[in-house]
C-alpha cells in the first residue's frame, strides 16, 4: 500500500472509482472476488425496501463525495453493520473519506490474499 499512498491524488481517486458500489443491480460486472464478498452478505437477494435503502445511501455517499463507499465486507458479520459504517462515513470529511476509503482498499486486499494464500 506504501506504492499507493506515494502515488498522487488523481491515481488514488481513479483507483478509489473503480470500485464497485455495494449491491450493485443484477447483472452488473463484477469481480469474482468481489461477487463472492457481496453473496456472503446476501446483497444480491435484497428485499425491495433494502435496495431501496442501499441505493439511496449509495446515492447520498457519491453526492457528498464523488466516488462509492468502499467497505471491506470480510470485516462485517451482517449488512445491517455495513450499513452502519455507511452512514457514519457520510459525516467524514473529503480527506477523512480518501483515507478511509484508502484504507478499505488495503483491507480488502488483505483478506483476499489471506484466503489465496491459506493453506
Amino acid at each position: 500500500m506504501a506504492t499507493v499512498h506515494a502515488a498522487p491524488h488523481a491515481d488514488q481517486l481513479a483507483l478509489i472509482r473503480a470500485h464497485p458500489e455495494l449491491g450493485p443491480p443484477p447483472g452488473a460486472n463484477l469481480t469474482p472476488a468481489s461477487g463472492t464478498e457481496q453473496s456472503r452478505l446476501g446483497y444480491p437477494s435484497l428485499s425491495a425496501a433494502e435496495a431501496e435503502h442501499l441505493a439511496a445511501l449509495n446515492a447520498a455517499y457519491r453526492a457528498r463525495f464523488a466516488q462509492p463507499c468502499i467497505v471491506p465486507l470480510a470485516a462485517h458479520p451482517t449488512r445491517d453493520s455495513v450499513r452502519e459504517e455507511m452512514r457514519a462515513r457520510l459525516a467524514n470529511t473529503q480527506a477523512q473519506e480518501h483515507e478511509a476509503a484508502l484504507a478499505a482498499i488495503a483491507a480488502i486486499t488483505r483478506a483476499r490474499l489471506d484466503r489465496l494464500l491459506a493453506p
